[in-house]
């Protein structure tokens, strides 16, 4: 399913962007950033169309260009209709920036099958489906992206990559040797 919010298809566009887990968290953060940058975006959701139309609202109101697609990551018809409504509306995905994900904050002994399940089918499955989903990348061109970002705390893994000081092993249970 997609639906797309006042787009202006006067706007050229160089770069276009998915981005799972659009409409949240790390994923709202990326999407936020690739705008600035100028790209166009398909901001996915899996289950809340309204945070996800926020994201698109906001996207075009700073006169960037955007349409929310919805689905689940795990199913791969899913993802290759998300990646066909991308590509209807701006020509193409160039950059596919996979942040859906699912992270339970509870002790593991109180998680169920279920939510085991959810789990894996986000965080595992989806890392395979959504590649696949997705087109070999634009004709004439070899520059396409694929980046999956998911970790739990990215300002400070951010910090440590760019050699800043940051709060790096206390968000770790086991410090590293």
């Amino acid at each position: 399913m997609s639906s797309t919010i006042g787009t202006d298809p006067t706007i050229q566009v160089s770069r276009v962007a998915l981005v799972t887990g659009g409409s949240g968290g790390i994923g709202r953060a990326v999407v936020e950033r690739l705008a600035e940058d100028g790209f166009a975006l398909g901001v996915h959701y899996a289950g809340n169309q309204a945070k996800a139309d926020e994201t698109v609202a906001a996207v075009l109101a700073a006169g960037g260009r955007a349409i929310a697609v919805g689905d689940d990551v795990a199913e791969e018809g899913a993802m290759s209709d998300a990646f066909d409504a991308v590509e209807a509306e701006f020509g193409g995905v160039d950059v596919v920036v996979n942040t859906a994900g699912i992270m339970l904050l509870s002790p593991i002994a109180t998680l169920d099958l279920a939510d085991l399940d959810r789990i894996y089918r986000a965080n595992s499955r989806g890392t395979v489906v959504v590649p696949a989903g997705g087109p070999p990348g634009p004709p004439g061109r070899s520059d396409h992206q694929l980046l999956h970002l998911r970790h739990p705390h990215p300002v400070s893994r951010l910090r440590r990559i760019r050699g800043e000081q940051g709060r790096g092993r206390e968000h770790h249970a086991h410090p590293r040797p």
